[in-house]
């Protein structure tokens, strides 16, 4: 995966091995329950993307869409080792916003997915944080907040 938005392409293309038990199930069917996030007038990117999301086998999940649900801290519980294996192997992916930007999200909520994925959590301590400098070079407070949150890790 390059450094460029990847945020169309789909998430498990870049799970080098199925992490999930119910690869072809729903978050929705997972969890028991639906994801109607509100009225029309309070419809935004954020509540449209989690409701396709959630409803969505997780196979055919984008990695915008992944990135989304961890940022949310939704739908942890199942996801949390794929995303792990996902940032072992690219944790400079620029999904969206920025390189890195799903493995900020993932750093950010660290102790919630440790919670559910010790194996999650083990790839994400032992993932390269080499490129925080280089490629994150635009924004010193980005680099600051992702060098405090690495030195968590241990």
């Amino acid at each position: 995966m390059n450094t460029q938005q990847n945020r169309d392409l789909m998430f498990f293309a870049y799970v080098p091995e199925l992490a999930i038990e119910d690869y072809a199930g729903t978050l929705e069917a997972l969890s028991g329950y639906s994801m109607k996030l509100g009225p029309d007038d309070w419809r935004s990117n954020v509540t449209e993307t989690i409701e396709k999301a959630w409803e969505t086998a997780i196979c055919d999940l984008s990695c915008a869409e992944m990135r989304m649900l961890v940022g949310q801290k939704m739908g942890l519980e199942w996801i949390a080792e794929p995303v792990g294996q996902f940032i072992k192997n690219h944790p400079s992916a620029d999904i969206d916003f920025y390189p890195g930007d799903l493995t900020l999200a993932a750093l950010r909520v660290f102790d919630e997915i440790a919670g559910h994925s010790e194996n999650a959590a083990s790839l994400i301590r032992t993932a390269d944080y080499s490129w925080i400098d280089t490629e994150l070079d635009f924004e010193p407070e980005l680099i600051a907040e992702a060098k405090a949150l690495v030195a968590q890790l241990n």
